[in-house]
């Protein structure tokens, strides 16, 4: 697996904790990696018509309650030795300053039970899977045992294939280091299909079937060349659906119950933290498993980075 040397655990008071400090205490064993946690307290300083000296006092009570809660996880680590980091303003844009501060590799975040949904993909969670500059592990509390499955999208573009190499590596070496199998899935449909194959498109319906042959062709030979290009891929047990991506997926997903999902998010090139689609996002809202969220390469965080912004409490 691609060596993450540097891990950002984001424990927020209303998220639970227990299984993302065990997820991120085994993955800083693996890679040798070093661990911050950190929180966000909301800034005091808009509180209309309170005097400047209160506001700082509640901000740095805040801040005071947050660190001790923050240094009593770290204790909790069996393998690392965490740095606790507090910082004030907005949540998600600081968890990004502080990956940009850090010099962080991976943030990691506790989900909710799929049973409270509402809270499960909070709106927090989401900006930090369409704006993190770096991949994000959204790790589910109650389902950590199982195999590595790794969506792959279509390619579009020769930057989608080297978006579905990178989940396609992060996945299969994460399984082997898991000693799970990992599950390759993709899902093929004919762009127009259900137009093509209704009764108001004056095509012939064999030629409809010669263009689904084709475009199945087309998966397979596209799966067949990216797993050549992963030696790991070698064992993995492929699934190639027909049919939506997020339906395929979730389908799979209730049959082999991994215990994280590894898939892309799919950006705009040239369009800084644009997300086209947010196929991550309903599968996380659905699915009773972790999910690693990954961004292309050049993807660009519409989170510029900080001049200076320190953190408000560093040990």
């Amino acid at each position: 697996m691609r060596r993450f040397q540097s891990l950002l655990v984001y424990l927020p008071v209303d998220k639970p904790a227990e299984a993302v400090v065990k997820t991120a205490d085994e993955l800083a064993r693996q890679n040798d990696a070093t661990v911050t946690v950190v929180d966000v307290v909301e800034s005091a300083g808009g509180l209309f018509g309170r005097a400047r000296s209160t506001t700082d006092a509640l901000e740095r009570a805040l801040a005071e309650s947050a660190t001790e809660r923050l240094r009593q996880t770290a204790e909790t680590f069996e393998y690392s030795t965490p740095d606790v980091v507090v910082r004030s303003g907005v949540d998600f844009v600081e968890v990004i300053n502080q990956v940009y501060n850090g010099g962080h590799d991976m943030v990691l975040v506790g989900s909710q039970p799929r049973d409270q949904a509402s809270a499960r993909l909070d709106p927090t969670i989401a900006h930090l899977m369409r704006k993190s500059p770096v991949p994000v592990w959204v790790v589910d509390e109650e389902h950590q045992s199982g195999d590595v499955m790794v969506a792959i999208g279509p390619e579009l573009e020769s930057e989608s294939r080297d978006l579905n190499r990178t989940i396609l590596e992060l996945g299969t070496s994460l399984a082997e280091r898991l000693g799970v199998r990992c599950h390759v899935v993709h899902a093929w449909r004919l762009p127009g299909e259900s137009l093509l194959l209704g009764s108001r498109v004056q095509i012939p319906r064999d030629q409809v079937q010669g263009l689904l042959r084709e475009t199945e062709d087309t998966a397979n030979s596209m799966i067949d060349a990216l797993l050549a290009e992963v030696p790991l891929a070698a064992e993995a047990e492929i699934h190639l659906s027909h049919g939506r991506p997020e339906e395929a997926l979730v389908a799979l997903v209730e049959k082999v119950e991994p215990a994280v999902v590894v898939m892309g998010t799919v950006a705009r090139k040239g369009i800084a933290g644009l997300i086209v689609g947010n196929t991550a996002e309903r599968v996380l809202a659905t699915i009773d498993a972790s999910l690693l969220a990954v961004k292309p390469p050049w993807f660009v965080s519409p989170v510029p980075p900080p001049w200076d912004h320190p953190s408000m409490v560093i040990d």
